[in-house]
């Protein structure tokens, strides 16, 4: 979470960046030996696939979800509560500014309309060592804009090869 926040002050800081009304998103994990530890702001989502032991089928173990209002309800009490506005479609607004996310980093205008650089943060139990196999795939929007959970996890099926992989998903 620190790290997250840190980013967004710098951004805002840094004058090369034009972060007055450029907010981004982000997706990052640590692995360690138990389990996999994700955070993300924003249009991005991490994915778990796991093989069945048969080989022959790709299941999702668990996602993360892009920080909308429509996926958590709760964030708009944080938006109304600052200045910010919310759409029937679940934009966040600012004046005319607008944002389809409730989080997202080096964002200052949103940031006083309540869209702030906290990640949400979930840990997984890393999956056991065997023969299914296991695939972790770390996206912003450009990849959740277009395909679905099944789709990646039907790319993660169709090729054995990681390169191959995020070439497909690409």
């Amino acid at each position: 979470r620190n790290a997250f926040h840190w980013t967004h002050i710098d951004a805002l800081n840094d004058t090369d960046v034009p972060a007055g009304r450029s907010g981004t998103t982000c997706v990052t994990c640590l692995v360690d030996e138990d389990y996999i530890h994700v955070a993300h702001v924003g249009d991005s989502r991490a994915l778990l696939v796991t093989e069945n032991d048969d080989g022959n089928t790709a299941v999702i173990v668990s996602t993360t979800t892009e920080s909308t209002v429509a996926n958590y309800p709760n964030e708009a009490a944080r938006i109304e509560k600052a200045e910010g506005r919310i759409d029937g479609q679940g934009n966040v607004w600012y004046g005319p500014v607008g944002i389809s996310m409730t989080r997202a980093l080096g964002d200052g205008v949103l940031l006083r309309a309540g869209v702030v650089p906290t990640p949400f943060v979930e840990s997984w139990p890393r999956p056991s060592t065997g023969p299914a196999s296991s695939t972790l795939i770390l996206a912003t929007d450009g990849i959740w804009d277009v395909l679905s959970n099944e789709d990646v996890c039907n790319n993660v099926r169709d090729s054995s090869i990681e390169e191959q992989i995020a070439d497909q998903i690409v």
